[in-house]
């Protein structure tokens, strides 16, 4: 990797990480009291309108935000003639997105309490969708400290407040309306610090036009609502089958997916913007970068996955307390899942960061079909199991195809060392969790937490060598 270039996507990817990280911290902690107050049954219930607003968020981007950093990646000079027009757009979908998801309360037959709740929440879908604009300047000028920020503070308040309400009256209903006031403060402060630094939006006749934002965008937007869809209608499929304690034991387990989930979308995020001006430009730079990256990702998910599937029934219990213990063999196939996202998205980015939005799109759209008709088979029969098995066979058939276009458009991401340094990492977790198997499942966390960077670097997937140049340390003074 070249170190000027990396070094910058270390630099970014490590704010969104660490900002992130202690959001979702924060929000982790907020979800799992949540999980303990309001029990199986309201908490299924939180689940089942979390999934609804996040299917109808494209309804508040439309992809106008991943075109806006393409483009001003490349050409600063129009941000704020995007800014203007891309948040007078989205006010006019602001009453489509609330209907919507009203509508779908109706339509799965709900009762009157939790259409309250999905207006709520969808508010959550509103603040959002305009604060990803002020996020996307700042993505495409890769200073990422900035939304980092902004989504740390808002959660840590959110978290806070969420935790110190559901003590003194717990309600399902108190903690949606904490939950949008969450998202309107990360609208306040995005939109404050956009403005500081780059002025305010205007109206120029040089300004891009409202329906080629979203004819643009479209692209984007249809690779978003197909991983939407796949990541949340399987809560929908099961809430029209089963009662709201299954629902809540899947959520349960998926809800320990999001450590490696927010890690891929920051690293993604990170990178996007960089791939996009190195394709044009710096082809073979993109791909010794690319390859390092994805080697690298992979190492991280499949790391996760096994020591989580080992101690899967143990860290339930500890997480949530013993009536979730029927999540423990749902996470343990859910887990996996984690191995393939981090690598295939990539992968995935690298696509759309070559103008193959079209085929991304094309790629995850199949990976969805896949999804909602194996779900539609199996849940009926086999319930959350089904749904977790779903996702896994989705994945790795979304990984094999990102692996196969990216290896056309700038040339393979693994050779056969590779394979043999990802077999000896596993081998190094599955015989530390077995030789510790009788420690406290938290000790065996902090263990390999630990030893995560040693096994690494005893595996040789990264190196000296390469923690000095994504670093600057090597150059010279």
């Amino acid at each position: 990797m070249k170190a000027e270039g990396a070094a910058r996507i270390l630099q970014n990817a490590l704010f969104l990480v660490s900002g992130r990280l202690f959001s979702r911290i924060m929000q982790f902690f907020l979800f799992i009291y949540a999980a303990r107050r309001l029990g199986v049954e309201g908490f299924g219930i939180f689940s089942y309108g979390y999934a609804i607003i996040n299917m109808f968020a494209v309804a508040m981007d439309w992809g106008i935000s991943a075109y806006m950093v393409q483009q001003l990646s490349r050409n600063p000079s129009r941000i704020r003639a995007f800014m203007g027009k891309t948040l007078a757009v989205k006010a006019g979908m602001v009453v489509p997105c609330l209907l919507g998801i009203l509508l779908a309360g109706v339509a799965m037959h709900k009762e009157t309490e939790v259409l309250w709740i999905l207006f709520v929440l969808g508010m959550v879908t509103v603040w959002d969708g305009f604060a990803i604009t002020f996020y996307s300047v700042f993505e495409a000028r890769e200073e990422m400290a900035y939304p980092a920020a902004v989504v740390a503070i808002s959660n840590l308040i959110m978290s806070a407040a969420g935790i110190l309400g559901l003590f003194y009256a717990p309600g399902l209903f108190l903690l949606c309306v904490i939950y949008a006031g969450g998202a309107l403060l990360r609208l306040s402060f995005a939109g404050i610090l956009c403005i500081r630094h780059y002025g305010r939006p205007v109206w120029e006749k040089e300004s891009p036009k409202a329906l080629e934002l979203i004819q643009k965008g479209l692209p984007f937007a249809l690779v978003t609502v197909f991983v939407t869809i796949y990541y949340y209608i399987d809560t929908v499929i099961l809430s029209a089958f089963f009662p709201d304690e299954t629902i809540g034991q899947y959520n349960a387990a998926y809800r320990l997916l999001e450590a490696p989930l927010f890690v891929a979308q920051a690293a993604t995020t990170a990178l996007f913007p960089a791939a996009a001006r190195m394709y044009t430009a710096k082809r073979e730079e993109l791909k010794e970068m690319m390859a390092g990256v994805v080697q690298k990702t992979c190492a991280f998910g499949l790391s996760i996955a096994i020591v989580i599937a080992l101690i899967s029934e143990r860290l339930i219990v500890l997480v949530y307390g013993d009536t979730y213990r029927p999540a423990a063999p749902l996470l343990t196939v859910l887990i996996f899942s984690a191995a393939l996202i981090m690598p295939g998205a990539m992968c995935g980015t690298a696509i759309r960061a070559a103008n193959r939005q079209s085929v991304s799109a094309l790629i995850t759209g199949m990976g969805v079909l896949l999804n909602v008709v194996l779900n539609l088979l199996v849940i009926p029969r086999y319930a959350a199991i089904g749904a977790a098995w779903t996702t896994l066979a989705t994945e790795a058939l979304t990984f094999l195809l990102n692996m196969l276009i990216i290896r056309q458009l700038i040339g393979p991401m693994f050779r056969r060392i590779n394979i043999l340094q990802l077999s000896l990492l596993a081998a190094l977790w599955i015989g530390l969790i077995t030789l510790t198997q009788t420690f406290w499942v938290l000790y065996q966390i902090i263990l390999c937490t630990l030893l995560f960077f040693p096994f690494l670097l005893g595996t040789r997937i990264i190196t000296l060598t390469e923690i000095q140049v994504l670093t600057g340390k090597d150059r010279q003074p």
